[in-house]
C-alpha cells in the first residue's frame, strides 16, 4: 500500500528586502515540522489594458527565494491567489467581461472565466509561473458564483455576450436568469427531490 505523505504548507510573502531572514524563518518551519513546504503567494487579478504581467513581475521576486531555499535543502512553491478577482477597487479596471449582480445589473471587478482574453491572460500567467520551477503550485482561489455583498448573492446571473451562448450547452436544456429563491435557514425537506444539474463557471441558472 503506498503511504499517503501529508503536506504542509506555510505562505509566505515575496518581500526581498528580508530574503535571508524570511528563508532562515522557513528553514525552522521546515526542520522542526511545522511546514514541508512554504508557498509564495502571488495575486494575479488583472489590472490595467492591457493588463500588466504581473505574473513575470512575481517571478522576478519568487526565483532569489527559491534558490536560496534550495541551498538550504528546502522546497518551495507558489500559491495563485485571486486570479479572476475578488470585487475590490482596482488600481486600473481590465478590459475583461465582469461579473453582473443578477438583481440590479451591478458589475463587480470580478474577471468572466469565459471571457477568451481572460483566459490567455491566465494562461500566459500560468505558463509563466510553471517556468520559473517551483516544487508546487497551488491555486487558492474562488471560481465562486456567490458574491459577499451582504449576506451574498449570486452574482454572476445576468447573461451576457460573453457567456450566455455556453449556458444552454453545459445542461442541455434552455435556462432562465430568473432569480432562484432565498434559501431558508432551515434544513432542506428530505422528502423534497433535488436538482442539481451540472453547471459551468461564470452563471448561476435555472433549468425552464
Amino acid at each position: 500500500m503506498n503511504e499517503q505523505k501529508l503536506h504542509l504548507y506555510s505562505i509566505m510573502p515575496l518581500d526581498t528586502d528580508h530574503l535571508e531572514e524570511i528563508c532562515r524563518d522557513i528553514l525552522a518551519q521546515y526542520e522542526q515540522g511545522v511546514a514541508t513546504c512554504p508557498l509564495f503567494c502571488m495575486t494575479l487579478v488583472p489590472e490595467g489594458d492591457p493588463p500588466a504581467d504581473k505574473a513575470a513581475l512575481l517571478c522576478e521576486k519568487y526565483v532569489p527565494f527559491r534558490d536560496r531555499l534550495r541551498e538550504l535543502g528546502v522546497p518551495s512553491g507558489i500559491l495563485v491567489q485571486a486570479t479572476i478577482g475578488h470585487g475590490w477597487a482596482l488600481s486600473e479596471m481590465f478590459p475583461f467581461q465582469r461579473y453582473t449582480n443578477f438583481s440590479d445589473g451591478t458589475q463587480t471587478n470580478t474577471a468572466c472565466p469565459f471571457d477568451p482574453g481572460f483566459r490567455d491572460y491566465i494562461y500566459k500567467a500560468l505558463k509563466t509561473i510553471a517556468a520559473a520551477g517551483p516544487d508546487t503550485i497551488m491555486i487558492d482561489d474562488d471560481f465562486r458564483l456567490i458574491g459577499r455583498k451582504g449576506r451574498g448573492r449570486w452574482r454572476c446571473s445576468r447573461p451576457c455576450t460573453t457567456n450566455t451562448p455556453a449556458i444552454p450547452r453545459s445542461p442541455g436544456s434552455a435556462c432562465t436568469t430568473r432569480p432562484s429563491a432565498p434559501r431558508s435557514p432551515t434544513r432542506r425537506s428530505t422528502s423534497t427531490p433535488l436538482k442539481a444539474p451540472a453547471c459551468r463557471p461564470c452563471c448561476r441558472w435555472r433549468a425552464s
